[in-house]
């Protein structure tokens, strides 16, 4: 009976536990109801929040909550955390496709500056470095394409 007791009072304190990650994570994942101030945070209705959005959670939380714990809770394992952590104080992880876009950023940020903040980032790309091959987008570089409002 004494083991039974025990076993269901660390449930309810791992449940508290899980309700207090849960209830902060919705306050810090939650879209802004304010259009002007929505950033990258804000998403559709039950979509899963952005990875980088989670490891800022996870960062400003771990150590009150711990890593392990906070992972356990949200849809993030604890491999992506330790592995953006990683990465990030070790530039020379990043894959090969990162360290490119790492190189071209001014570039874009130059070109989108400089055309009134009117073209997607994707756009920008063909426009800062056209005669780079880009794999990862789906259409070819040497096209026009019109500016989107």
């Amino acid at each position: 009976m004494a083991e039974k007791m025990k076993a269901l009072e660390r449930e309810v304190r791992e449940l508290k536990q899980a309700n207090e990650i849960l209830r902060k994570a919705s306050a810090y994942f939650a879209p802004s109801r304010d259009l002007a101030t929505q950033g990258t945070a804000g998403r559709r209705d039950g979509a899963r929040p952005p990875i980088q959005t989670m490891i800022r959670f996870i960062e400003d939380h771990r150590d009150d909550l711990g890593v392990e714990t906070i992972c356990s809770v949200l849809p993030i394992a604890p491999a992506t955390f330790y592995g953006n952590m990683a990465k990030r104080a070790d530039p020379s992880r990043l894959s090969d496709r990162a360290k490119r876009d790492e190189q071209l950023k001014p570039e874009i940020e130059r070109v989108f500056e400089q055309n009134l903040k009117i073209y997607g980032l994707d756009l920008s790309r063909f426009r800062a470095a056209p005669s780079a091959r880009l794999s990862h987008l789906p259409f070819e570089s040497d096209r026009a394409f019109p500016a989107q409002c």
